[in-house]
């Protein structure tokens, strides 16, 4: 049987939305399989990786010193040369995979580098991140890859935009256990005396424009006798 190799590329990354996704699909996963079934490769750095009781974590490639640039190369030359060497299927479950590797499976969140262009930075890195994107996407619906992705919606504007069959795309849905394991903060009120309990509207999110914060800052604008809190990062 053939091993499953996943792309553990998302966990040397700050966790914002797509990391949290795979780390709690792996979470489920280890309780799901046998011992060895799947394998996460991870770049050989100094990061503390977690441990799973079925799911083995392998150090691949030489080491490196953590950074963008030695992450996204070893994810296109070291993680794939992993993968072909074990004879396995390749996961990737945060957008990206190795373009010249574009077999096995592919986690795509959605597609608004492709519908929403407006919502990035026009500056190099912003005009990078839209070419790349759209360079891996393509590259996917061209390929014999099987898709995963969020939500209906998001299967739908993949559909739309790319010309892939229903077929090839399985929705599994966002995780939501983690909250489980987060605790009261019992000391929020103190921290914050200007806000009042359950008189707030409170949303949390990054502040990039594809999550839509205008929105909130308009209902605010509209409501002076309302309070909103906003938690989140990144410009607005």
């Amino acid at each position: 049987m053939k091993k499953y190799i996943i792309n553990g590329r998302f966990l040397v990354r700050k966790i914002t939305g797509v990391e949290r996704y795979a780390r709690e699909i792996i979470n489920e996963l280890d309780k799901l399989v046998e011992p060895n079934q799947i394998i996460i490769a991870v770049p050989t750095m100094e990061v503390d990786f977690p441990q799973y009781a079925n799911i083995k974590v392998v150090k691949v490639g030489k080491k490196k010193e953590k950074s963008g640039v030695s992450e996204a190369l070893w994810e296109q030359i070291e993680y794939p040369r992993f993968v072909k060497k074990e004879n396995g299927i390749a996961v990737n479950l945060c957008n990206k995979f190795p373009i010249l590797y574009n077999k096995g499976i592919v986690a795509i969140h959605d597609v608004s580098y492709k519908v929403n262009k407006n919502f990035f930075d026009d500056s190099l890195r912003g005009r990078m991140a839209i070419l790349l994107h759209e360079v891996t996407y393509w590259c996917a619906a061209h390929s014999s890859m099987k898709i995963v992705t969020v939500s209906q919606f998001s299967k739908s504007e993949i559909m739309k935009y790319y010309g892939i069959p229903p077929q090839r795309i399985t929705v599994i849905y966002n995780a939501w256990q983690h909250m489980k394991r987060i605790e009261n903060a019992s000391d929020t009120f103190q921290r914050y005396p200007e806000l009042v309990k359950g008189s707030y509207y409170f949303s949390m999110s990054t502040l990039a424009a594809n999550k839509n914060f205008k929105w909130i800052l308009y209902a605010a604008k509209n409501n002076p006798d309302k309070q909103f809190a906003i938690a989140g990062g990144g410009k607005l």
